[in-house]
């Protein structure tokens, strides 16, 4: 500071440094080479990413990238917030070589990598541009400024009912609630995002890397997600049914923990997110899903719901095997699934899908396990493929399609070997079974 703008009479420290008259943040940085472009790894503590990168606008489309779903963002906010041990993997940001300055340290020598402080400008996010991360990054926003009014409006209402002496009960809860969104904020400002940065002038190349990143990326089979998120109450029910002391016999050893689709000559019978689907049809019914409702009320049962949804998915799998005979051979290893494939649609998912969505039904109409065993053994002798018009059975399931009102697109085809997974036609099948039950259509 010169001696004519020191304020008079006031002594500054030696080594004192007024920050925020500096032009950039300093970071310490990894310097590596890959793809013959600089790559700099930082990492940047949460609540300065909006600070220092741009926040995507899910309104406008940028020129080299995709456009942001802010329906992903919001979600990508909420687990970070309710997840203690959340993980978000790095950042992939791309900038030029006149924007950040890199110094590295003495010493060095020849090394293939350098470690040194990375000098980022406070006032130009436009000089950044996010290869991979762009959800992530509207919602670390989203999440600093959610927690932020939360906090805010939290301890004003909290301040007002002490203002007017409301109820102790009253007091306390808004206390609480302060309490809980500090220590989320205290927690929150401790955190870090690695960044890798890398450099590259070429507009055009830059945009290749976009497409290289997306392009390599694969994905997570959903069948590999529900064996290892155990957030969900039917992720948690579907291991406790798979462990070996609750297996079904129709299910040893026909898991497919790998793929979503069991086709072909594949030796399994079904892929284990299809038994998520499983566990979620028989609790909720044909489309039904888990609401946070659901899921708090299974996080404090300690377990007991999780053991309702896997005993009734099992009861069901135990009707299943007493009413078609198939399936009790491929549950006693007299017939391999693919052979099941080959001949009956009861090795199709969407049939077993839309039988346990007819299971539901009747439950919920208090129809016993016993009336239901007898109800789809009729259905037995109509399970064989392919499904052909002017025969019995294929009359039966092709006229399924007139239930449909205004939709063009049928439940089942001539020559179709299984039902239409399309979520509406797989509802009209259900309601058209469960009606079965209580009027028996001719042929059935």
């Amino acid at each position: 500071m010169n001696d004519q703008n020191k304020p008079a009479g006031i002594t500054i420290p030696s080594g004192t440094v007024a920050t925020g008259l500096q032009a950039t943040d300093d970071y310490y940085a990894h310097e590596c080479h890959q793809g013959n472009r600089v790559h700099y790894m930082l990492c940047v503590p949460l609540h300065q990413l909006p600070v220092m990168l741009p926040v995507p606008d899910p309104d406008r489309v940028i020129e080299d990238n995709r456009q942001v779903k802010l329906q992903r963002a919001q979600k990508f906010a909420t687990y970070v917030r309710k997840n203690e041990g959340w993980h978000g993997g790095p950042l992939t940001v791309r900038t030029n070589s006149s924007t950040v300055k890199f110094e590295a340290f003495d010493n060095q020598g020849d090394s293939i990598t350098r470690v040194g402080l990375l000098k980022v400008p406070r006032i130009n996010r436009d000089g950044f541009r996010i290869v991979d991360g762009q959800h992530r990054q509207l919602g670390f926003n989203i999440l600093i400024n959610e927690l932020a009014n939360d906090l805010l409006d939290t301890k004003q209402k909290l301040q007002g009912a002490i203002s007017r002496g409301e109820d102790k009960a009253l007091i306390k809860n808004f206390t609480q609630q302060v309490e809980e969104l500090e220590q989320i904020q205290k927690r929150l400002d401790r955190e870090s995002v690695q960044i890798d940065l890398l450099v590259e002038d070429d507009h055009l190349r830059g945009r290749q890397v976009f497409v290289d990143v997306a392009d390599n990326a694969l994905g997570v089979p959903k069948t590999v997600v529900v064996r290892f998120d155990q957030r969900k109450v039917v992720n948690r029910a579907m291991g406790e049914l798979l462990s070996p002391e609750n297996l079904h016999p129709l299910l040893k050893d026909r898991v497919d923990d790998q793929h979503d689709i069991v086709r072909g000559k594949n030796t399994k019978l079904i892929a284990a997110s299809k038994v998520a689907d499983l566990i979620r049809t028989t609790e909720k019914g044909i489309g039904g899903r888990f609401g946070k409702r659901d899921e708090d009320e299974a996080d404090k049962s300690l377990g007991v719901v999780e053991e309702r949804l896997w005993q009734k998915t099992t009861k069901f799998l135990d009707v299943l095997v007493s009413s078609f005979p198939d399936l009790k051979a491929v549950a006693d290893g007299n017939l391999a699934p693919p052979d099941l494939r080959n001949r009956s649609m009861l090795g199709s998912i969407t049939m077993l899908r839309v039988l346990a969505g007819v299971f539901y039904e009747l439950k919920e109409k208090g129809t016993s396990d016993q009336a239901i065993t007898s109800f789809f053994a009729k259905l037995d002798k109509h399970m064989a493929i392919p499904v052909t018009a002017g025969t019995p059975s294929g009359d039966l399931w092709l006229g399924v399609t007139s239930q449909k009102a205004g939709v063009k697109h049928p439940v089942f085809v001539d020559g179709g070997e299984a039902p239409s997974a399309r979520a509406q036609d797989v509802k009209v099948l259900v309601a058209a079974i469960t009606l079965w039950a209580a009027s028996s259509p001719a042929g059935l």
